[in-house]
């Protein structure tokens, strides 16, 4: 089985010792917690680490399995745990309330231990899947978010047609390494990065300051804007203040051996029309 699979943790709740110790035999290529009512099941799903998955058995005393699992899917903090259904109750009734609740599947007794792997493994794989497309969403988010501003990058994944706007004046601000080129064949790869990565967290604390936008970073340049996308009467004194405020920061920076860096601030004043 695939390892990434075996590290999954399953949470398994039932009231019969009998039945936990059946579905531990079953699934004994997963990690399992047990919870013995619907208490514990809440509060070991609740836990750190989480479980991946949940088995419910429907016939408890007490809390039942439905209350269960509304309350876990209430709760934010559980409500992407997938929940089966173990259950004797073979009754479409039975199997939509579950569903409507927010379980995706359903197991009946008398236990099958290939029906029991197999729904487990699929929806494990189905969690697994999702995870990854967040992640990659999150980072695609991410780079898109470095290359534009905030406010259009919104627009763009909620796919407005046009993203256009039109804006009277705006100030643009770039800079850039002097004698960068050269700089990159004396030191490391690793080193270079360390370096703009002072440099430029430095300016990104400069730019939320002034109220400014960042645009992009290409090599050593660095660009930022000032009048948009939210306009500001301000606009050129703020990129101006900015700057300076560049060049005096930078000044106090240190980098060993590396002296000799300077930098060189350029600011064009870019007035847009309608």
């Amino acid at each position: 089985m695939d390892e990434k699979l075996t590290q999954q943790k399953i949470l398994i709740v039932d009231d019969a010792p009998e039945n936990i110790d059946i579905l531990g035999r079953i699934l004994a290529d997963y990690k399992r917690i047990v919870a013995l009512n619907g208490h514990k099941a809440l509060q070991k799903a609740a836990s750190d680490p989480q479980p991946d998955l949940i088995l419910l058995d429907v016939m408890m005393p007490g809390l039942d399995s439905y209350e269960v699992c509304r309350r876990l899917k209430e709760d934010a903090q559980t409500k992407d745990i997938p929940v089966i259904f173990v259950t004797a109750k073979g009754e479409v009734e039975d199997e939509m309330r579950g569903f409507a609740l927010g379980a995706v599947d359903y197991i009946t007794k008398p236990i099958s231990p290939p029906i029991v792997k197999a729904r487990v493994k699929t929806h494990l794989l189905l969690k697994l899947a999702r995870e990854k497309l967040q992640q990659e969403q999150a980072l695609s988010e991410q780079l898109l978010l470095n290359i534009l501003p905030r406010p259009i990058a919104d627009r763009l994944k909620h796919d407005e047609k046009t993203i256009a706007d039109s804006y009277a004046e705006a100030t643009v601000l770039f800079a850039d390494i002097v004698n960068f080129t050269t700089l990159s064949t004396q030191v490391s790869p690793q080193r270079l990065i360390e370096l703009l990565n002072v440099i430029f967290s430095l300016f990104d604390k400069l730019a939320e300051e002034y109220g400014l936008e960042k645009i992009k970073t290409i090599g050593d340049a660095y660009m930022v804007v000032g009048g948009l996308p939210e306009p500001r009467p301000d606009h050129a004194e703020a990129i101006a203040n900015m700057a300076l405020a560049m060049q005096q920061e930078f000044a106090k920076l240190t980098f060993g051996n590396d002296q000799h860096l300077a930098i060189r601030i350029g600011i064009l004043v870019q007035w847009l029309r309608e």
